[in-house]
């Protein structure tokens, strides 16, 4: 009964997570301002991890960004990388940034952002599911 509970309790907190990610990027969409940004170069973050029993590196490319806003220059990484280097210096495009804080900011289209909070309210749908199935039957 109690990993029941526990499972409930879980998926609830999964959820309540996911919710709130997704609240904060609806007001950023809806309410946030809008720049051009230039990448100004990419990082590439090295990683290594076992694989077919060999060591292997695996690199996720991260684009640094430049972008102005009232008239003060940011600089960032982006938080979300790729395989590939997705972005190429001087490659220009629109970001949405919070008007308090405009060192949150997100690239218009990127629909990566989204992926996370989709994946966790999955997760807790699916532990709720389970949990309430164990409970009531």
């Amino acid at each position: 009964m109690e990993s029941i509970i526990l499972l409930i309790a879980m998926g609830l907190m999964f959820i309540v997570a996911a919710i709130a990610i997704l609240i904060k990027k609806i007001n950023l969409v809806k309410n946030g301002g809008r720049t051009t940004a230039i990448v100004i170069k990419t990082k590439r973050r090295i990683m290594g991890g076992m694989g077919n029993g060999m060591y292997r590196f695996t690199g996720t490319y991260i684009p640094v960004l430049e972008y102005t806003v009232n008239g003060q220059t940011h600089i960032k990484e982006y938080p979300h990388g790729s395989a590939r280097p997705k972005y190429n210096y001087g490659h220009t495009f629109e970001v949405m940034y919070c008007k308090n804080n405009p060192e949150k900011m997100m690239i218009v289209g990127d629909n990566l952002q989204y992926i996370g909070s989709t994946i966790s309210l999955v997760i807790g749908f699916a532990m709720l599911g389970v949990g309430l199935s164990q409970l009531l039957f």
